[in-house]
């Protein structure tokens, strides 16, 4: 078996004062920088949010300035009547001075924005525009163009749409009136660049991406082109994932923020790498280190004071232990400031005082133990039964000379053989009995065969084991007390049966009898001769051996007889090894 490894209290008691600490600091630092870094994310998100939100109203305003220039343009009387000159008069001369007349108008309604490339006027399948050269192939086409049939059929009331990758479109309707049903169009081409001076305010860091897309999940802009391929192939995360969320792109942790341009409908998102968040968090962390160190190193200090404290007390009483399992057991008391020490060094003083005396006690009770073994060897015969027997064979001698006495002399030597070869208490059944019988035949001999003695032994139970001299004492209480004088018939029944785990001996007298029925001894009557230091001794000799459930019980009544009734356990081999050594470790 392998020594199990051991260490001194201080130790313990510091190991475990600094795991609390240090697991209190763990908590505590992982706390705190959990609400900072959700603070930290709350403040970026109200940060890029909060730009965000103003690029999307420098982009509503943009748009807001190209509606209200094109319903400028639709209200203008000089351009309406310039349209309907170029379209109606029979003048050729006219006609195209008119159509002149609305270029100069468009090329000065541009004057107002930059981003204004060019401007067109759709009006009874005609287009008049302010510089074609621009993008030719745009008035060629602009019939096909579906956006344009629901301006006209009053499906919408504006069309903001990509053309390219260089331009936009706004289209209104031009001169929808009561009067005229089927109006005209009015498309503003706009430089894609607009978005970009709307939106520089967010891009405040090289790796932030920001694009828009409009309802039907198309890619509008993209800050930097390099990532419009990597966004195109993301727009259904993007167009799922809430504003204010993180967003994982591509294996790449991005805090996503959201606005919705209400004027076009179209989405604006700042992706903002997770990294560049986490970067704010170092200066604190770099502030709090040395601070968490600092923290960490009074503490395991302090730990290590308070279990040198609580353990310092201590070790002389551990000195003194150490020397008590060598047999020193002097100890001089002391006195801490710790109660529960002193409590323990006052129970520890007693308890070495407390061994000492028992180990003198038990020395003594050794030596008293030896001496009555030695006492006990030299008188292993009743001096009361040597009395009665020698007594017994004087009567006869004085008598007769008859050869009874050579079985009178068998019987006791048998009896004495018996009663003295057995170094255990354990002998089996059969022997007791055969020890109480070879009484019977004294005692009987001594009442002149006027005892009648009956046996009635179950054939299994001879060979279980049992004390020896439980019967003898018992009998002999029969002819002391159960029968004044030789003079008397009587009969004696000794029975021996098993009922369950139980041995039971029954021995029944039919003698003068008193009035008794208990577990407990009669009353001893010096006066009367009555000591019961036989009965006595059996039942304490039965308790000890077996427990308070096994004895002696004593029915008797007068003119009646007495009937003891006597219980101990069945006893197998390994039970009587058992009880040999237990008694033999009491002894």
């Amino acid at each position: 078996m392998m020594k199990q490894r051991t260490h001194s209290l201080q130790t313990i008691l510091f190991r475990y004062f600094a795991s609390i600490i240090v697991l209190v600091l763990l908590i505590l630092t992982v706390s705190i920088s959990a609400n900072f870094s959700r603070a930290t994310r709350t403040s970026s998100y109200d940060k890029y949010q909060n730009i965000l939100k103003q690029s999307n109203l420098q982009l509503s305003s943009a748009f807001w300035s190209f509606a209200t220039e094109a319903a400028a343009l639709d209200y203008n009387p000089e351009l309406i009547s310039s349209v309907n000159l170029a379209l109606h008069s029979s003048n050729a001369g006219i006609r195209l001075q008119n159509r002149y007349n609305i270029q100069k108008l468009l090329v000065s309604a541009s004057s107002y924005s930059s981003y204004i490339k060019n401007i067109y006027i759709y009006k009874e399948d005609t287009v008049f525009f302010m510089n074609d050269s621009i993008i030719p192939s745009f008035s060629t086409h602009l019939k096909e163009m579906p956006w344009l049939t629901q301006l006209l059929n009053q499906e919408t009331d504006r069309v903001i749409i990509p053309y390219g990758q260089k331009y936009f479109i706004y289209a209104r309707p031009f001169q929808r009136t009561l009067h005229e049903p089927s109006p005209g169009a009015i498309i503003f081409f706009f430089d894609s660049k607009f978005l970009q001076s709307c939106l520089e305010n967010v891009e405040d860091d090289a790796e932030t991406l920001l694009c828009v897309f409009d309802e039907d999940n198309t890619l509008l802009y993209v800050h930097n082109e390099e990532y419009r391929r990597f966004l195109s192939n993301q727009m259904e995360k993007l167009s799922s994932s809430p504003s204010g969320q993180e967003i994982l792109l591509d294996g790449t942790s991005y805090f996503c923020t959201k606005e919705i341009n209400e004027f076009s409908g179209w989405t604006l998102v700042s992706l903002v790498p997770t990294s560049i968040i986490l970067k704010g968090l170092m200066p604190f962390y770099l502030q709090i280190l040395p601070l968490v160190l600092l923290i960490l190193g009074l503490s395991i200090y302090l730990a290590f004071i308070l279990s040198r404290r609580i353990s310092q007390p201590i070790e002389p009483l551990l000195k003194s232990m150490e020397q008590s399992s060598s047999g020193d057991f002097t100890f001089q008391p002391y006195q801490t400031k710790i109660q529960e020490i002193n409590t323990l060094i006052t129970g520890y003083d007693e308890m070495l005082h407390r061994i000492s005396t028992l180990i003198h006690h038990i020395q003594k009770i050794e030596k008293d133990r030896r001496r009555t073994e030695m006492e006990v060897l030299q008188a292993q015969i009743s001096p009361h039964f040597i009395y009665n027997t020698l007594n017994s064979i004087r009567w006869l001698a004085l008598m007769q000379n008859s050869p009874k006495i050579a079985e009178i002399i068998f019987s006791f030597s048998s009896l004495l053989e018996l009663a003295s070869s057995h170094p255990s208490e354990l002998i089996t059944v059969e022997e007791e009995l055969q020890i109480s019988s070879h009484y019977l035949d004294i005692m009987n001999f001594r009442y002149n065969g006027m005892i009648q003695i009956t046996w009635d032994v179950e054939p299994t139970v001879r060979q279980y084991k049992t004390l020896k001299l439980v019967i003898q004492p018992i009998v002999e209480n029969c002819f002391c007390h159960g029968f004044s004088s030789a003079a008397d018939r009587g009969v004696i029944t000794i029975s021996c049966r098993r009922e369950e785990n139980i041995l039971i001996f029954n021995i029944l007298d039919n003698g003068a009898g008193f009035s008794w029925d208990s577990r407990e001894l009669p009353p001893s009557s010096a006066t009367e001769g009555h000591h019961n230091i036989g009965l006595a001794n059996v039942r304490n000799r039965i308790q000890l051996w077996f427990g308070e459930n096994y004895g002696l019980t004593i029915t008797s009544a007068p003119g009646k007889g007495t009937n003891v009734l006597l219980t101990q356990p069945i006893l197998a081999e390994e039970t009587e090894e058992l009880y040999d050594t237990d008694y033999d470790r009491r002894g």
